[in-house]
């Protein structure tokens, strides 16, 4: 599986979320290179933080739930201390997908209607600037305040997911994503965040339906286009995913702080031409990214393969000895995966 990112599975994407009715909380934080492009860019042009991604886990805590159903556990916590919980038991392989059953209830993608940004509620504010610096454990604890009281939040769902999202644990995301989407359909991030998880879990083809039915909801979002992309090129679709690839890159080019996100774009539009035999343009395309972006040592790489095929042997060198200097300053920066 090739991709830019993880996500957030998060550095750059055109973002679909409207800002909170309440100022965020804005502490400072450092967003892995390897995200899926996800949080920053989806958050940052509504107005809000991009949320990191360094994936680190915090450990886990005693009281946090492991599924949206242990919110019908929260009562005041017993004088004597509690018993260890017996381990959960294995997932019932006859059990559907919650997200696959979430969608076999919504209309066809045909019929969604695009419609203005729906805004996170004020409320949830604190609990998104937990998540954006990273306190996701703390985050959880909050959330689990508002589900006591409101437990048909569908944004709080959506962000409690986020939180297991944000640490890579896509699949305990998952069924969060999936209640959300179930109570608000028209709220779109839920959309994209469990498209990237799904991705990084090895299921393209739920992937693929999730952000087509984002792109229903907000056709102006650059990193779904990005990532159907991802999904043409793996699957052997050049054509299609240099047209992917090209309209993330019209929708992010002329927005301010967009070059890393744009500079992925344009390394995997090189890849889509170089599988069309268009090396040329291919190498073209990668001189943009490295332009955009010098520390994108995987684009450095691959125009080095790229200068070698065509003959340049000194231009070869050269990006070969960026590539190796690039991935020195990302590994120093502790942020080593594009």
């Amino acid at each position: 599986m090739r991709t830019d990112r993880q996500a957030i599975p998060i550095d750059a994407a055109t973002s679909n979320l409207a800002a909170p009715a309440a100022p965020v909380p804005q502490p400072p934080g450092r967003c892995s290179a390897r995200r899926h492009r996800g949080l920053a860019g989806v958050f940052a042009a509504a107005g809000l933080l991009a949320l990191g991604c360094d994936g680190r886990e915090p450990a886990p805590t005693a009281t946090e739930p492991a599924s949206p159903q242990t919110l019908a556990e929260a009562a005041p916590a017993p004088a004597a201390p509690a018993p260890a919980p017996a381990p959960a038991p294995d997932p019932d392989p006859t059990d559907e997908d919650p997200l696959v059953a979430v969608l076999r209830t919504l209309p066809p993608v045909a019929d969604a209607a695009t419609g203005e940004p729906i805004p996170l509620p004020a409320p949830l504010a604190e609990a998104f600037g937990l998540i954006e610096a990273g306190r996701t454990d703390v985050a959880r604890v909050r959330l689990r305040r508002r589900l006591a009281i409101e437990p048909e939040d569908g944004f709080a769902r959506f962000l409690f997911g986020l939180t297991y999202h944000r640490e890579r644990r896509y699949s305990e995301a998952g069924p969060w994503l999936a209640e959300a989407i179930a109570r608000v359909p028209a709220y779109d991030p839920p959309y994209y965040f469990a498209a990237w998880g799904r991705y990084y879990l090895g299921e393209p083809d739920l992937a693929g339906e999730l952000w087509t039915r984002h792109l229903a909801l907000r056709p102006d979002a650059a990193d779904s286009h990005f990532g159907l992309g991802l999904l043409d090129l793996e699957a052997g679709r050049p054509a299609e995913a240099e047209d992917r690839f090209r309209r993330a890159i019209a929708l992010e080019q002329d927005l301010p702080g967009r070059e890393r996100s744009v500079a992925k774009a344009w390394a995997r539009l090189g890849d889509a031409l170089a599988d069309q035999d268009r090396v040329p343009e291919a190498r073209e395309a990668l001189e943009r990214a490295v332009g955009l972006w010098p520390d994108h040592h995987e684009a450095w790489s691959r125009l080095a393969r790229i200068a070698r095929q065509l003959g340049d042997g000194d231009a070869a060198t050269r990006a070969n000895a960026e590539a190796e200097a690039a991935l020195a300053r990302t590994r120093a920066a502790g942020d080593a995966r594009p």
